[in-house]
């Protein structure tokens, strides 16, 4: 698309004479350049599944945040070229510049929309992002759509490139309008006719010691819904605190018998409150999202790496492997401070007893500096020794995922997956 968008530029571009002309033509490319940048940040966040499944949430949250920097810096160069080139084409000052986009309705909207997406970059860039509560970030990016057909008014009605080119002003309005129809379909209705037909509630809330619950999620045929092991949910709760609130969780057994599990850290406010309510519980549930996977056809031994309360997720993809990868070994290697610390210990040794021999669960406790307890490229081929065809998974802090992925791909293992908090 970007070739296409381009090869239009080019060809709608008469020859240029002076650095006015040069300048207004740097404008207008940079500002197709920006509109591309846009239309993929739509995409990404538009939760497509198959996109979704490919890419993973590791990933795709990099890809967005680069994408989204990449916006900014070429709707800055845009506004400043465009208030140049035009002060060049009148002969006046950047005052009078701006003050003639001001009368303009078209541009005043593009105006209001640079600010906008301006303020919203430097904030997604910035330590203020991780100060936001996730209502807050929702919010800010509701008013970036609405500032992206904003941004599109004055492209199609005032860009050379499509004065007297209905077709393209067609496409180029599709290009934005699809991508965001889809979202707001997947964002929003989507989520909303899910909750409505399968009427999420809170079935039973368990202590796993250490102030962890596990909170099992019911409903009316949630056998029909595509969610899968390793896969997560963002959850509200119909209480006080917990309505317009949303917190990640990841499933932390595969979703069979017509209920889900999410195992909960009751660590900071909303996740105190949530794994106090009563059963009965109406929740709100979005998703299921991630891509941390198992292949559905896959037939290769699985290796899966943990730290922290990131072995939720490990713990579903472990039971999953076990069935429906019958003749492969399964391998967990789980991450903690302190040795009474580790979650699901009971499943582990039943699963370990129901899968005769296929389930090895290395636990290692205390700073990763410590002699044995670094997950390395000899650790791994100590531990699995099949690992260059093995699929490795790995969930917790940022460094232990990329350091596994490192250590992994260095053995030649088949393929990689994380999920790290460090995006």
């Amino acid at each position: 698309m970007a070739a296409i968008t381009v090869g239009w530029w080019w060809a709608t571009t008469s020859a240029v004479s002076g650095l006015g002309s040069v300048v207004m033509e740097a404008a207008r490319l940079s500002g197709f350049l920006s509109g591309l940048a846009v239309i993929s940040l739509v995409v990404l966040a538009a939760r497509i599944g198959p996109l979704d499944q490919a890419l993973g949430s590791e990933t795709l949250y990099r890809w967005h945040g680069w994408l989204g920097r990449y916006a900014v810096i070429m709707i800055l160069i845009h506004f400043v070229l465009v208030t140049a080139g035009y002060g060049m084409a009148d002969k006046t000052g950047v005052i009078a510049t701006l003050s003639l986009f001001l009368i303009d309705p078209n541009l005043l909207l593009a105006f209001v929309a640079v600010l906008a997406l301006i303020v919203i970059g430097l904030v997604s860039g910035t330590a203020l992002r991780r100060k936001l509560s996730y209502e807050a970030w929702q919010a800010m990016h509701v008013v970036t759509y609405a500032t992206i057909l904003l941004a599109l008014l004055h492209q199609v009605s005032t860009g050379a490139q499509f004065l007297d080119h209905p077709v393209a002003s067609a496409l180029w309005t599709l290009a934005y309008i699809v991508p965001v129809a889809v979202l707001l379909t997947n964002r929003l209705a989507r989520p909303v006719l899910m909750n409505l037909a399968h009427r999420f509630a809170i079935t039973a809330v368990v202590s796993e010691g250490n102030d962890v619950y596990s909170i099992y999620i019911g409903g009316v045929g949630l056998q029909g819904l595509d969610v899968r092991a390793g896969q997560y949910i963002r959850v509200h709760a119909d209480a006080p605190g917990l309505r317009w609130a949303s917190n990640p969780y990841s499933l932390s057994a595969p979703p069979w018998n017509g209920q889900w599990r999410i195992t909960v850290k009751a660590l900071g406010g909303e996740s105190s409150r949530l794994v106090s309510l009563p059963v009965g519980t109406r929740l709100w549930i979005e998703g299921p999202l991630g891509g941390l996977t198992l292949d559905q056809n896959g037939t290769r031994p699985v290796v899966l790496v943990a730290s922290g309360t990131g072995v939720t997720p490990i713990r579903a993809l472990a039971e999953a492997a076990l069935v429906q990868r019958p003749k492969a070994p399964v391998v967990v290697i789980q991450r903690v401070r302190r040795p009474g610390e580790q979650l699901f210990a009971s499943e582990w040794a039943g699963l370990a007893k129901w899968a005769k021999g296929r389930l090895t669960v290395h636990l290692r406790a205390g700073p990763r500096t410590e002699p044995g307890n670094q997950v390395d490229a000899v650790m791994l081929r100590r531990v699995a020794p099949w690992i260059a065809r093995a699929d490795v998974y790995v969930c917790g802090s940022a460094d232990l995922a990329e350091s596994v992925r490192t250590a992994a791909l260095g053995c030649g293992a088949a393929s990689v997956r994380i999920e790290s908090f460090g995006w």
